[in-house]
């Protein structure tokens, strides 16, 4: 069974899936944890996925939570690229983060 689960998943690597966020990983604090639309856990991460927890927490009434996201965005990834860093500005400012 382990070997059959691990051929799938490895046969998932490098492709596009759709993920809900669930947090951030237990393992690393860094990294988001969620799960594939098949159940499996993963862990990711990147500037991208920093906002787009941080936008999610904010449509679900979440703004601390969302603004943390938001400076953690800032704080771990100084050099985003301008579309990121136009983008943060926007969400941040609709959440209503000082």
């Amino acid at each position: 069974i382990r070997q059959q689960a691990a051929a799938i998943s490895q046969a998932m690597v490098g492709s596009a899936q759709a993920v809900l966020v669930e947090g951030r990983s237990k393992k690393n604090p860094a990294e988001l944890r969620g799960r594939t639309e098949n159940n499996r856990i993963v862990n990711f991460k990147g500037p991208d996925s920093l906002l787009k927890l941080g936008m999610t927490l904010a449509a679900l009434d979440q703004q601390d939570d969302a603004c943390a996201a938001f400076d953690e965005l800032e704080a771990q990834y100084p050099d985003v690229s301008p579309q990121i860093r136009r983008r943060l500005g926007v969400e941040r400012t609709r959440a209503g983060c000082g």
